[in-house]
């Protein structure tokens, strides 16, 4: 192999990384490039200090790129409370795909059911404070009327943290 100035005899892995996720060779086409994956680079693949700063190089880049669209897909403020209090986003559909997909969305939903007694927490809290305004609408305002929406909802909140619990139980247990 006839070495060229500059260059080594294998490529420089970072830049074999970076053709590889360009995908047809077309440059800007890195569009699944994401700060992780170059945080996970092997030992042996990074053989000299060469290649290893060719590769943080290309992670800082890939950094400050994915730093200057956050803002444009960060949630609005109600949508900011929805997952403040409902943890459906969290969770991705283990119905649809191929099995080796399913398996991944599966293990997926078991690594995030860690955030499940969080919302049950949450849940509790607001089921606490609607028994306290049912409380003092019953007993100090003398209304059974104005206090029944507050027991209804602070029982369906009940409900809801019984279901998320159960389904907390099952994806920790590994069946």
């Amino acid at each position: 192999m006839v070495r060229s100035a500059g260059r080594e005899d294998k490529p420089c892995w970072a830049r074999r990384l970076r053709s590889r996720m360009k995908g047809n060779g077309q440059p800007g086409n890195c569009q699944n490039w994401f700060l992780p994956k170059v945080m996970r680079i092997p030992a042996q693949r990074v053989t000299n200090w060469r290649s290893l700063r060719c590769a943080l190089r290309f992670a800082r880049a890939a950094c400050t790129r994915r730093r200057e669209h956050d803002h444009m897909n960060a949630p609005s403020g109600l949508a900011l409370l929805h997952r403040y209090l409902f943890y459906g986003w969290l969770f991705r559909d283990a119905s649809v795909g191929t099995s080796l997909e399913r398996a991944a969305a599966l293990e997926y939903n078991r690594h995030q059911s860690r955030w499940l007694p969080t919302y049950v927490v949450r849940w509790l809290a607001i089921a606490c404070l609607l028994l306290a305004v049912a409380r003092f609408c019953e007993n100090t305002l003398a209304s059974p009327l104005l206090s029944a929406p507050f027991y209804l909802f602070s029982t369906l909140i009940i409900a809801f943290n019984a279901v998320t619990l159960a389904c907390w139980a099952l994806l920790r247990s590994r069946w």
